[in-house]
């Protein structure tokens, strides 16, 4: 009887251990079922608002594999809130997707002011019956989003769409940032670390940047994350806050607007590859630096580590036809070589698993072919940067 007390205990162990392990991979949707549809939650539901604000919603329907989202007339600034689809996540993680937000008939970027589709982090409410529980000054979030913001706006006068937004609100004080971008397509990241929220990007053909870094030390351990659009802001901005919450914003309730005169134009449509979740171990050696200064901790650190995580959905470059890096895997020493170098010279570093430059090494531009001692380094993964003239690739290379 013993005997099968402690292997009922062990075998019971394993499978705790498990679950622990996957119970953020599970979050993860690659869009090609339908029924995954209803493992999302969304705010208008759990919020207990009235009416929903997307007037499309699919998986694998409109689009094959992806998810759509096309919203009415609405927006999220200040306290006024717009359609979230999102997973209730704990502690540190790595949340990806690749979206692309277009105009409806999905030719060219959106018509309308801040119409735009991205992912956001936000603070619970605790409120479940709509504008009956609603408080104005509750509203916590961060989120990156890709579309068309404005052209007036003072971070990015004159800018020419399409754009990204960033945006932290805190309070219901909401500060944004606009910024372009040469694609409507993107993969959008953000990266929980403890009071940290760092917001990354990777359009098509580059390499993954660090967009913004947030301090919000101010956010639960428990936050909703996942899939947000909105749009046509001059029109959704003409209606009084709680009446936007709480409605549908179309031509049946235009009496409301202060601008009835004022046309509708919501014209976004939001098309997500998939949605992916990984668990996110931020190095021991990092704790109590102030992850929002980068003098501290560099872009290329953090970068290294959310890849290091997995997502899957961020990618090196491939290796093009003027560098390339060999043997890989390797063990003593690694060879690099180039060609059509600029001049400036060469500059090649190189990070371990947790992000710290282990190697560094400089080489004149009039060397094509070069070689890397790398018998200091252990066995395992690494990320190396060739840097030349301002320009840069990076690729990941293991030692066995």
């Amino acid at each position: 009887m013993k005997l099968y007390k402690y292997l009922f205990l062990f075998l019971a162990g394993i499978i705790c251990c498990l679950s622990a392990f996957s119970q953020i991979d599970t979050l993860s949707d690659e869009f090609d079922d339908p029924g995954t549809l209803s493992n999302w939650n969304r705010i208008y539901q759990t919020e207990g608002w009235d009416e929903d604000q997307l007037e499309v919603l699919d998986i694998n329907q409109t689009h094959a594999g992806q998810l759509v989202m096309i919203p009415y007339t609405v927006v999220w600034y200040a306290d006024y809130r717009g359609p979230l689809l999102y997973k209730n996540v704990s502690g540190d993680f790595v949340f990806t997707t690749e979206v692309e937000a277009s105009n409806r008939a999905g030719d060219s970027y959106p018509g309308s002011d801040y119409s735009l589709a991205g992912v956001m982090v936000r603070a619970p409410k605790t409120m479940t019956n709509g504008e009956n529980d609603w408080v104005a000054g509750q509203e916590n979030y961060v989120f990156l989003s890709v579309g068309f913001g404005s052209t007036s706006h003072p971070s990015c006068t004159n800018c020419f769409p399409p754009h990204f937004e960033v945006k932290t609100t805190v309070n219901s004080n909401s500060d944004l940032r606009i910024s372009e971008i040469n694609s409507l397509k993107t993969v959008i990241c953000v990266a929980r670390m403890g009071e940290y929220l760092i917001m990354l990007r990777q359009t098509p053909g580059e390499n993954m940047v660090v967009h913004r870094r947030y301090h919000r030390d101010d956010f639960p351990d428990n936050l909703q994350v996942g899939l947000v659009t909105y749009t046509d802001w001059p029109k959704a901005s003409t209606f009084d806050i709680l009446f936007q919450n709480n409605h549908q914003l179309d031509a049946s309730v235009n009496a409301s607007s202060n601008n009835p005169g004022l046309a509708f134009t919501p014209d976004l449509k939001a098309r997500f590859e998939y949605a992916r979740f990984k668990e996110l171990e931020v190095p021991a050696h990092w704790t109590g630096l102030d992850l929002a200064n980068e003098s501290l901790v560099s872009d290329d650190s953090l970068i290294w580590l959310v890849s290091s995580a997995k997502t899957d959905g961020i990618t090196d470059l491939k290796e093009s036809h003027s560098w390339k890096i060999f043997p890989n895997p390797g063990k003593e020493q690694l060879f690099l070589q180039a060609e059509d170098l600029r001049p400036g010279g060469v500059e090649v570093e190189i990070f371990d698993f947790q992000g710290r430059l282990v190697l560094a090494e400089k080489y004149d531009s009039n060397i094509s072919d070069m070689k890397i001692s790398t018998s200091v380094l252990s066995t395992g993964l690494y990320v190396i940067w060739v840097r030349n003239d301002g320009e840069s690739q990076r690729f990941k290379w293991v030692k066995r």
